[in-house]
């Protein structure tokens, strides 16, 4: 199978966000506002969806209008992008309703975001051959200033085909989760160092290469 790989973004471009598995709910939508309004900051426009603004049993509706919805975004030749705000628990309910195969012939497009969403990643990549990104969900983005672990999505997204980018370990973490309901444009926490352990104990340096 080759692998699709979308167009870069430009400003001018939509981006569709819609939110196939978690909602946002009323207490976060400042965090959403933030996120979208950096969005139109860089020059894009943006196409909200039905499926976003509530949050009912973990998820923004029905599954039957939460596919229906990422479909029509996916498959909408105006959308060069489709941002989820997060993830969730049940986006393995669209699974069989997806129809992978209709994608596999349609001009690809970026689908950002983790954790949740890689349920959809790997059938996007696996079935219908489009090349996703891996990286900050759009909440993450409503930030006041990235992280530069978290700005590179904009690297990636916006890079001609071939251009080689180089991606970096963060240098710390956070630990605990972020307060965006009382500190609506916080970025991550970045408390603790980022290590690298061997599980086996040893203490040795290691050097890993790959292409």
């Amino acid at each position: 199978m080759s692998v699709l790989f979308p167009p870069r973004l430009a400003p001018g471009y939509v981006i569709g966000v819609t939110a196939p598995s978690s909602g946002v709910p009323e207490h976060l939508h400042p965090r959403l506002e933030l996120a979208i309004k950096n969005l139109k900051k860089r020059g894009y426009q943006v196409r909200e969806g039905r499926c976003l603004r509530s949050q009912h049993k973990n998820k923004s509706a029905t599954k039957f209008s939460r596919v229906e919805e990422l479909m029509s975004y996916l498959t909408d030749p105006d959308i060069k992008a489709v941002m989820p705000p997060w993830g969730g628990d049940l986006a393995m309910e669209l699974l069989d309703l997806i129809d992978f195969d209709l994608l596999s012939r349609s001009k690809p497009k970026w689908f950002v975001g983790f954790s949740d969403l890689s349920t959809l990643h790997f059938p996007l990549m696996t079935i219908s051959g489009w090349a996703t990104l891996h990286g900050p969900n759009l909440m993450d983005l409503g930030a006041q200033k990235l992280d530069a672990t978290t700005q590179a999505v904009w690297e990636i997204l916006e890079s001609n085909r071939g251009t080689v980018i180089k991606q970096y370990s963060s240098t710390a973490f956070q630990a605990d989760e972020n307060q965006w309901g009382t500190a609506s444009d916080g970025g991550f926490n970045l408390t603790q160092k980022t290590q690298w352990k061997r599980l086996d104990g040893v203490t040795s340096s290691l050097t890993l290469a790959g292409n």
